[in-house]
């Protein structure tokens, strides 16, 4: 028996409360993607259901054009439509310093502190990213990590060199930045730090922040 078509109310419910759940759990993942199943069971909606609410995402250009089959993810527009909504985590850079936490491997990474004296408004040098994610790239494959830890850190680096060529420079980036530092860094890399350092991601106490 087909499935039968979605109440545009219920749909557009679905359609928000997706967005929302996925900005909230994607990031600093390749993509901000989240795992469908995932999404599945903390919505308590079915494959149908998320079907149809990311179609209209799809159409909406909500969602990025890369990333993994297996993941519901958001590009851009995705995350600022998300903010629009209302989130309880703004990870777009604010007018003023707020919290975000965000969950990386390796690490307990945390982005701007709800008092941080820090402002969200940094210079980056793009040369110096761009460069030490080259330095980066050719090191990759000499680094101690397992097949998951290198196929992890690959994607991360190449999502990262992407916004830094598209000159995309906010918390997301940094999120990401941290993410692939941490990685490399367990594989006896020092270029993290560097990494870290040209995208003024301080630590401090066990936490990044920026």
């Amino acid at each position: 028996m087909p499935e039968q078509p979605i109440d545009p109310k219920r749909l557009k419910t679905l359609r928000d409360n997706v967005i929302r759940y996925v900005y909230e759990h994607g990031a600093g993942k390749y993509a901000w993607g989240v795992k469908r199943d995932q999404v599945k069971s903390a919505l308590g909606i079915t494959e149908h259901d998320l079907q149809r609410a990311y179609m209209v995402m799809r159409e909406q250009g909500l969602t990025p054009d890369y990333g993994l089959l297996s993941d519901v993810g958001l590009n851009q527009r995705g995350q600022e439509e998300a903010v629009r909504l209302g989130t309880a985590t703004a990870m777009h850079e604010p007018a003023m310093p707020s919290q975000i936490t965000i969950e990386a491997h390796y690490s307990i990474v945390q982005v701007a502190g709800a008092n941080s004296t820090q402002s969200a408004q940094l210079t980056v040098d793009q040369s110096k990213v761009s460069q030490v994610i080259a330095e980066i790239e050719r090191e990759l494959p000499t680094l101690n990590l397992q097949k998951a830890e290198r196929s992890e850190a690959s994607d991360l680096l190449a999502h990262l060199k992407k916004l830094i060529a598209e000159n995309v420079i906010g918390a997301a980036t940094r999120a990401i930045g941290a993410a692939l530092a941490a990685i490399i860094k367990v594989g006896g890399s020092k270029l993290g730090e560097v990494l870290m350092d040209h995208l003024h991601i301080g630590i401090a106490a066990g936490t990044i922040s920026v």
